[in-house]
């Protein structure tokens, strides 16, 4: 595990389904979270209606102004707020969930995501409306928690042997 700072990496930038940049970094042993920075410039226009299937992402506001719109599963109906620099907010698997930056300036923000963010965006689906999950959004969901559950077992499996190997490696040595 690397002891370093890690900044976002520019070079190793790609585009979330909605549309909007984002730059990964360098975590090394992060097993269970992602933690990337996304880049919204402004346009007149909202960003993509989506939805994770496993995903819990907070999102922290480092810079500019979004308006967010999300599905209000206790409210059962739509709800939008303006997130500033400093805010954070929380959005659940199947919350429907869209950004806007209708400000002068790019707005960046982090996104902490558990399970890991999946490098195919198969995680993620662009959906016509904001609305409550339907049935087939709720098998898809329970598919993608089982497959997060699968992946964190194999992990977890690997550091086993890992640890085992490099306690076996500190004996002979």
């Amino acid at each position: 595990m690397s002891a370093d700072a890690s900044h976002a990496d520019e070079t190793r930038a790609f585009h979330a389904p909605d549309g909007i940049t984002i730059l990964p970094f360098a975590m090394p042993g992060l097993a269970y979270l992602s933690f990337v920075e996304g880049r919204i410039p402004p346009r007149p226009e909202p960003y993509p209606i989506h939805l994770h299937g496993a995903l819990e992402q907070v999102t922290y506001v480092l810079a500019g102004r979004i308006t967010v719109t999300t599905w209000d599963a206790e409210e059962e109906k739509l709800t939008a707020f303006d997130a500033i620099v400093g805010d954070a907010f929380v959005t659940l698997p199947l919350q429907t969930l869209a950004f806007a930056n209708t400000g002068p300036e790019e707005a960046r923000v982090l996104f902490i995501c558990a399970p890991p963010y999946p490098p195919d965006n198969g995680d993620t689906r662009l959906v016509p409306t904001h609305h409550a999950p339907t049935a087939e959004e709720m098998t898809w969901s329970l598919g993608r928690r089982q497959a997060a559950i699968d992946s964190e077992s194999r992990s977890n499996a690997e550091r086993a042997k890992h640890a085992e190997i490099a306690e076996e490696i500190e004996r002979l040595f």
